[in-house]
């Protein structure tokens, strides 16, 4: 078997079983990409993972800090320590309970979830017990989370942390989309106002209200699938419906079609009856996509 020739990076004379941390890589047989990405490991990745997360198990005062799985070879700061560090199984337990509290479960619906028993569930969270790398793994992927903020120290806090601003960003990001299509119609109708004066010498202005409406059903259509509160739908699509109606009606005034404020009062019903009571099926699919998340 061939070896490279090259020198070493050892520092002379240093006592490497020393308390320290220490960077260290491994390659792969003829650097083979076995591993995967880091985002999507394969079967040998995991296994990789799985052993690298054990370490501390096997060995006392020593620990992964961090480390990372690429295609074809491991980097890791593996350091020595002289000192305890914290239980590793308490860690797991307290990232556990973060977790399944993040996203409001009881310990029967997680159970259900995931084909565990409360009961095991339980015994997990108190530390009594802890999940093999194949459950972990599950419980990765369930909480869409990686197998190392499982087993680290406060790894848990700093994620759901991360989550809130990043939430707080899209949040933001939301409202700005909504206002700039507002006032991208609302200036559309006051050139279209103008354009009719300049063209037509006819003074349009029902084109305002027709604004109010057209404006509703964007902001509905950004709300219903990412601001889901009921009322609140209910509300813009009521709006939208009597704007809409009184446009039509004082655009053709002089034909005074009075029978159309009749129509608000079953297309409110209709409104009502799809944003307020939901079908049962739909709230059925909702649950069963959130738990397979």
């Amino acid at each position: 078997m061939a070896y490279y020739d090259r020198k070493s990076t050892r520092i002379p004379q240093y006592d490497y079983s020393s308390e320290n941390y220490y960077f260290i890589t491994i390659c792969t047989h003829n650097r083979k990409c076995v591993f995967g990405s880091p985002d999507r490991l394969t079967s040998a990745g995991k296994i990789a993972f799985a052993h690298i997360v054990d370490i501390d198990k096997h060995y006392d005062h020593v620990f992964i800090d961090k480390f990372v799985v690429m295609p074809n070879h491991i980097h890791m700061i593996l350091v020595l320590k002289s000192g305890n560090r914290a239980d590793v199984e308490q860690i797991i337990a307290q990232n556990l309970i973060e977790l399944r509290k993040s996203k409001n479960l009881k310990q029967s619906e997680l159970s259900e979830a995931i084909g565990y028993s409360d009961k095991t569930i339980s015994r997990w969270e108190n530390g009594t017990s802890v999940p093999d790398v194949a459950t972990l793994i599950k419980l990765a992927e369930y909480y869409n989370v990686s197998l190392e903020d499982l087993t680290k120290e406060n790894a848990i806090s700093k994620h759901i942390e991360e989550k809130r601003k990043q939430s707080q960003e899209e949040l933001i990001n939301f409202y700005s989309l909504i206002g700039l299509g507002v006032l991208t119609i609302w200036v559309v109708a006051v050139l279209v106002h103008l354009g009719l004066i300049m063209i037509k010498q006819t003074s349009f202005w029902q084109v305002y209200i027709a604004a109010v409406p057209l404006s509703c059903l964007l902001v509905y259509r950004y709300t219903r699938k990412n601001f889901k509160v009921r009322w609140f739908n209910f509300l813009i699509l009521s709006i939208t419906i009597c704007t809409s109606i009184l446009f039509f009606y004082l655009a053709y005034i002089r034909y005074n079609f009075w029978q159309l404020f009749i129509l608000i009062l079953p297309l409110e019903g209709i409104s009502a009856i799809s944003t307020l009571f939901p079908k049962r099926g739909s709230r059925f699919k909702r649950a069963k996509k959130e738990n397979n998340n």
